[in-house]
């Protein structure tokens, strides 16, 4: 443990800078993250309205089938009832009356089943214009974002260069073997790299340092936690 004037509030400083500076990082990170949730929002919603047009495709071919063995089957009635007209024993008529009831019948239950799909349609075009709203709405909500995380950026970036280089000038005073430790917790911790003590406690470990630790940290050294290898400094109480 090096010797260093004023170590602790050198690492108290450091921790600050390092926290103030994950915090604009996080805000640079997440406008593009924000951004590409819009975009899933978007594809989720256009896959809905593809999956709804092509319900919506489905109906109308199956009105138009419908439709077509309507028109078939009404013509063979046309010429049933020819052939009724022509019939020439009371076995024939019967038989030949029996085929148009069938049909009739058959066709009835076809107009029902035409008239269910239209519905079906018409529910669909309701369903389709409702969900392309909403893709409409997403696409806006995005454009509106990606403005607004444009204009934040230069005032972000601006904010990071200025703690990189406050944190810079702030490693100056570290002793060469705090620095290396410095680095590589930084490196793993990040913004957690240095911890407080209060009490004689590493408020990153929670575990307790020697009384001879305590009183380095009181005189100035620079102090690592030999539980969770943070840099410590003393909490003010």
């Amino acid at each position: 443990m090096a010797e260093a004037e004023h170590g602790g509030n050198i690492v108290k400083q450091l921790h600050q800078l390092h926290i103030e500076l994950a915090g604009y990082e996080n805000q640079l990170e997440r406008g593009p993250m924000r951004i590409n949730a819009t975009d899933n929002l978007i594809t989720k919603r256009q896959a809905a309205v593809d999956a709804e047009r092509e319900k919506l495709t489905d109906f109308k071919k199956t009105v138009d089938a419908k439709n077509l063995q309507l028109k078939s089957n009404e013509a063979k009635i046309l010429e049933l009832r020819g052939k009724l007209n022509a019939a020439t024993s009371n076995r024939e008529f019967d038989i030949i009356k029996s085929q148009i009831e069938a049909d009739e019948m058959a066709n009835s239950v076809l107009e029902d089943e035409i008239l269910e799909c239209l519905d079906k349609v018409d529910q669909g075009q309701v369903a389709v214009g409702d969900l392309e709203k909403e893709v409409d709405l997403a696409e806006a909500q995005k454009e509106k974002l990606a403005g607004e995380v444009a204009a934040e950026k230069p005032g972000l970036e601006e904010n990071v260069a200025r703690l990189q280089g406050e944190i810079k000038e702030a490693t100056k005073p570290l002793p060469s073997e705090v620095m290396e430790h410095y680095i590589r917790v930084v490196k793993s911790f990040g913004p957690d790299a240095m911890s407080s003590v209060s009490s004689r406690i590493c408020q990153s470990c929670y575990i307790e340092i020697s009384p001879q630790m305590n009183v380095e940290l009181n005189s100035g050294k620079f102090v690592i936690c030999r539980q969770c290898a943070r840099i410590l400094y003393q909490d003010e109480e």
